[in-house]
């Protein structure tokens, strides 16, 4: 059985359509992030995810 908060985010990912496919194809701006990563807001976490 799943626990409750996963059952709520998948419901609420479901009623959202998911990933919009603009969010995913995106190469362009995925390589212009990838070139120069901003260190705030969590971005060389990003990169580091996004070279892995």
């Amino acid at each position: 059985m799943l626990p409750g908060h996963v059952i709520i985010r998948r419901a609420a990912w479901e009623r959202c359509g998911g990933y919009d496919e603009s969010m995913r194809g995106d190469a362009t701006a995925s390589q212009a992030f990838m070139a120069h990563p901003t260190y705030g807001d969590g971005g060389m976490a990003a990169a580091v995810r996004l070279r892995s």
